[in-house]
């Protein structure tokens, strides 16, 4: 059985706890004192390698040779530390600054953290059982993590994304205080993107009987599943009675699937897991990707882990948020780019319906291409790989919604260049190998950006081929592997500002795509993009063409969802060669160019995504609806008509409808039906009308599919800004400590329409018990505080970000002011639960 059958027609039944049984599970939220500093003990010597070494070891069961730091001893002094609350992510303690690199957004993540906590097992109101043990266990600290305890260090965890435990029974003081110290260094140039610094994501101990699960050993199958039953078959170990399996049956299994995920439950020693039965399966002819016996194409988003303003710590309710928003624009796949997702990310697909793919590194043993970071992975690799993927498979492999194992993005073993082809083909046979060890019910595959790559032997070394770009290139993969099942692991790559156009309108990058640090909402903007059969990246209608054309790609996770934190590698290029229409601003900056080399910090965030980085839908948002929610009727009008100083002048109108027709109306008068035209690259997913003449008034569009009405749309010259108009995009907010409430406030003309091009400084304020988590509004040039109350709208919109004091009751009131405009005022239930 070869590599391309071993895992065809396979179901997986997959799992993650929600209660606990036998297992007790203390979350360690509250109470941790954190310093953004470094024990002086730590000297210089403290470097990659040591610390590897040091955690090497204590995973081997070796704890000798760490520094002796006074920080993590019971004694120690921490009252001048600051109280958090972990999830914690100290890179958005502290405003911007444009010293700091961009691919940090211009944030302080990188550096050493410590934290410290008082725990008295015995207060938390759980007895550890006799002969039982306890663990800590983390689900990723950024990075390096060193943990101690009662002043011993016994371990931790080099990879910030890997979630990890140690064992605290021997030290552990079971019936008095214990400290828990834990010193985490994010190093320097070590990420091409916003990582988040320290307890980034949830900690917990974990109080286990004398014979224990295993944790992590866990595995569901499904060998056999019909519409009838499904045969299920449960593998775990325990900790002195080895490995055990049983087997049962589902009759008439109701199976998990993106339209309906349902999960069953099953009781393994006294704790509960939940899984979803389902098959999946990946074929070269026009089947593609099935799941559960039908083709459904991958409408996926590459997606960073960051929340915007609130960071990177984990938060259920920000990344719930962002995932329903995907499935209305019609994604139904999620690619963890380029790390293991927090597990709540794959429990929130498994109820969602989403698709995974489920990425793992960045890099293995090379730098030198695609702006990867010296300080990066490279350094962990040949020691921490098989571990680090180990504990990625067992942490996701029993969860239903994860169909595609990614063991790299843009590898730079993947260029002769930088290393020998024999290299990268070994390497990757290598990692696949592990994976399938761990869990041979899902394919491995690779994110690959060397076109060379799609067109040589690579394309059949592993199960599936995952293609990064160039997809003028498919045509010559399918024709010389036509059995390779194939799809665009990441595409388009297209920067949007939300809400501003460039005039005249260019379809293509241009000389200067960034004028005023903004990109145009014409959607034409992939980076470096010039030619359809040229660049690496393109439109979303250039990629499409090509896979439209080659008939068989299964599906793309395109760049990206949602704008993230970090300012994206040609950044630096538009601060050497600014362009600001201010000639105030472009006098100052061209100062700065010649006395720095380049102007002050210029975006903080990459906007990539069709969601900018308040979650607000930008022109593109429905460009993708159009295209992967054919059912629905749908049609989308841009530009806004503001134009003001535009009278008489060409302003280009388009409409992204999922209709295959539509007839344009200025002020009542047709201007024309237009078809879309497929085999014409540019006019086949659009409508378009180049040469409409500005006047202010009303566009309607009337869209029509197969001759018949399908939808309309309407755009309208706005008055004068006149009020706000502040809403809750939910009625109440849990009084658990986490739970969030996303309010947006807009700028409104008399009628209550949207004023599109409205920049207004709009002050928050809240009553009842809770406070002001962040404001936000989407433009990555805003360079503001995230925590201040105080943002400036960014065409029309801003935002505010609430939550209730952990076990309050009662309402919040949130206010919006704007000097001369009528306030806007709102309120948000509590509830005690979610």
């Amino acid at each position: 059985m070869n590599a391309k059958q071993m895992w065809l027609g396979c179901a997986a039944v997959c799992c993650a706890v929600t209660a606990t049984g036998a297992t007790v599970n203390v979350p360690l939220k509250e109470g941790w004192r954190f310093v953004k500093a470094d024990d002086p003990a730590a000297g210089t010597n403290l470097t990659i390698k040591a610390m590897s070494d040091i955690l090497d070891r204590a995973d081997r069961g070796d704890t000798s040779g760490a520094p002796d730091f006074a920080w993590a001893k019971p004694g120690f002094d921490d009252s001048a530390w600051r109280e958090v609350r972990v999830p914690h992510d100290w890179g958005v303690d502290k405003p911007f600054d444009s010293s700091l690199p961009y691919g940090d957004g211009f944030l302080d993540v990188t550096g050493v953290g410590w934290y410290r906590l008082k725990l008295n097992v015995g207060g938390t109101g759980a007895a550890i059982p006799k002969n039982g043990r306890v663990f800590f266990e983390c689900d990723g600290a950024m990075s390096y993590a060193m943990l101690y305890l009662n002043g011993k260090f016994l371990g931790g965890w080099p990879y910030g994304y890997t979630r990890w435990r140690v064992d605290l029974t021997k030290h552990l003081n079971p019936g008095g205080e214990n400290t828990l110290a834990i010193r985490c260094h994010n190093v320097k140039h070590s990420s091409r993107w916003y990582t988040g610094g320290g307890l980034y994501r949830d900690c917990r101990l974990l109080i286990l009987p004398e014979d224990y699960v295993v944790p992590g050993s866990v595995y569901i199958t499904t060998p056999e599943v019909t519409p009838k039953r499904a045969v299920v078959c449960v593998r775990y170990e325990m900790s002195k009675g080895g490995k055990k399996e049983r087997s049962f049956t589902v009759d008439n299994p109701r199976l998990w699937d993106i339209n309906d995920p349902y999960l069953y439950t099953v009781d393994v020693e006294g704790d509960t897991y939940r899984y979803g039965i389902r098959t999946i399966a990946f074929h070269a002819d026009r089947r593609r990707f099935q799941l559960n016996g039908r083709t459904v194409p991958l409408n996926g988003v590459s997606m960073h882990h960051d929340f915007g303003v609130l960071g990177a710590a984990w938060n259920r309710a920000a990344q719930k948020r962002r995932l329903l928003l995907f499935k209305e624009a019609g994604v139904n796949a999620i690619r963890s780019s380029h790390n293991p997702p927090d597990e709540g990310l794959l429990e929130l697909c498994d109820e969602l319906g989403l698709l995974v793919k489920d990425e793992v590194f960045d890099e293995w043993r090379k730098t030198g291409a695609a702006g990867k970071r010296k300080n990066g992975y490279t350094n962990l690799f040949d020691v921490w790989h098989e571990r680090d993927i180990r504990a990625w498979v067992r942490t996701d492999r029993n969860h239903p919604c994860v169909v595609l194992y990614s063991i790299g993005n843009e590898i730079p073993e993947g260029f002769p260049k930088i290393a020998p082809y024999a290299e990268f083909e070994r390497i990757a046979r290598a990692l696949a190998e592990i994976v399938a060890s761990e869990d041979p019910t899902r394919p491995a595959t690779n994110a690959n950006n060397n076109r060379g790559n799609y067109v040589n032997d690579f394309p059949s070394v592993l199960p599936v081929m995952g293609c990064n770009y160039y997809p003028w290139v498919y045509s010559g993969l399918v024709a010389k592997h036509p059995d390779v099942p194939f799809f665009g692991s990441e595409t388009t790559c297209m920067s949007v500002s939300r809400g501003e156009y460039h005039f005249p309108v260019h379809q293509a990058w241009g000389k200067t795509p960034f004028r005023d640090m903004y990109n145009s909402s014409y959607c034409w903007e992939a980076v470096g993009w010039k030619a359809i059969n040229k660049n690496w990246s393109c439109p979303p209608d250039a990629q499409w063409y090509w896979m439209d054309k080659v008939g068989t790609c299964m599906g793309e996770f395109i760049w990206t969802g949602i704008d993230y934190l970090g300012g994206p590698f040609w950044c630096d290029n538009w601060r050497k060669k600014p362009d600001f229409t201010d000639p105030a601003v472009q006098k100052q900056a061209l100062a700065e160019v010649k006395d720095r080399g380049m102007t002050r910090a210029a975006i903080h965030t990459c906007n990539t995504g069709f969601l900018d980085q308040a979650g607000f839908k930008k022109d593109s948002f429905w460009l993708y609806q159009s295209r992967w929610r054919p059912e629905l009727s749908m049609a989308h009008i841009l530009p806004h008509w503001n134009w003001k100083g535009r009278e008489g002048e060409a302003t280009p109108v388009y409409v992204f409808t999922s209709g295959d027709e539509g007839e344009l109306f200025l002020n009542g008068k047709s201007l024309g039906r237009r078809r879309k035209q497929p085999g014409v690259w540019d006019r086949a997913y659009r409508l378009r009308w180049d040469d409409v003449r500005y006047e202010l008034g009303t566009l309607e569009v009337v869209a029509y599919k197969d001759g018949k009405e399908w939808a309309r749309n309407t755009v309208k010259t706005t008055g004068a800004a006149a009020k706000l108009a502040l809403e809750a995009e939910t009625e109440t907010v849990a009084a658990d400590g986490e739970d969030l409430c996303y309010l947006n406030v807009s700028v409104r003309d008399a009628e209550g329409l949207v004023v599109p091009n409205a920049k207004v400084p709009v002050r928050f304020s809240l009553e009842g018990p809770g406070e002001i988590v962040a404001t936000d509004n989407g433009d990555e040039t805003d360079f503001d505080d995230f925590r201040k109350p105080v943002r400036r709208t960014f065409n029309g919109w801003a935002q505010v970000v609430v939550k209730a004091k952990k076990g309050a009751t009662g309402v919040l009131r949130v206010t919006a002011t704007s000097a001369n405009l009528a306030a806007s005022r709102t309120e948000v239930k509590i509830n005690l639960v979610h």
